[in-house]
């Protein structure tokens, strides 16, 4: 399953958000980091997907719901074992109109693609979070908890809130600031904070601390 990279038309850069998520899928390129990072968004450009069609076969095709189809796909597969790589070259330039249906359809909305990867989340927790089903969210702003709620439909505890402002919440699980996170051998962490510019703050931090991703951490956001 080999995509590639993209490049969009300079009428597009003036979007910073489309920009810098053309960026990030770009800078996915190895099987190991497209599959560590699968839950933040879907990793690919659809028009820059290759695969062969035993895949379909094998896996399933694409499914009818209030879900992005091919993110759902692209989490089933994974899910199943199937390894994605990509061509290190710009090989095709995605446009971007007002009418995309990316930009007028609710089965593309933020919180759709947020149902649809907690289920798959949830099973890769599972199998790979040794303290399962707890966790600890880092950001416990509303948004996040939110989102986190859907997760915890699913069976998920939240032990407690990592985030840099003290706050109490009215569901008792307590908040407390970084430099108070426990050893990561004793936990897991799931950081959910969609802020630009956050996560790569936050992963220097677990990494200075001894926090090995897909060991003791995934990126949710």
């Amino acid at each position: 399953m080999p995509p590639c990279e993209i490049t969009i038309p300079p009428t597009e850069q003036r979007f910073p958000r489309y920009a810098a998520y053309v960026d990030w899928i770009n800078s996915l390129i190895e099987p190991a980091d497209i599959a560590l990072n699968r839950f933040i968004e879907s990793p690919f450009a659809h028009p820059s997907v290759m695969f062969r069609r035993e895949l379909f076969e094998q896996f399933g095709a694409y499914r009818d719901g209030p879900f992005p189809e091919d993110y759902e796909l692209w989490l089933r597969w994974m899910a199943s074992g199937v390894k994605a790589g990509k061509v290190d070259k710009e090989l095709v330039t995605w446009n971007d109109p007002p009418g995309r249906l990316s930009r007028t359809d609710e089965r593309y909305s933020i919180d759709a693609f947020y149902k649809t990867k907690a289920e798959y989340l949830f099973q890769w927790l599972e199998h790979h979070n040794p303290h399962h089903p707890n966790v600890i969210v880092w950001g416990a702003g509303r948004v996040t908890r939110k989102r986190v709620d859907i997760l915890a439909n699913y069976g998920l505890r939240i032990t407690q809130y990592i985030d840099i402002k003290p706050r109490q919440l009215n569901c008792g699980t307590p908040v407390t600031q970084p430099d108070e996170l426990p050893d990561p051998e004793t936990c897991f962490v799931l950081p959910m904070v969609g802020k630009r510019g956050a996560r790569e703050q936050i992963r220097a931090f677990l990494n200075k601390r001894g926090f090995v991703e897909g060991l003791h951490s995934i990126f949710a956001s």
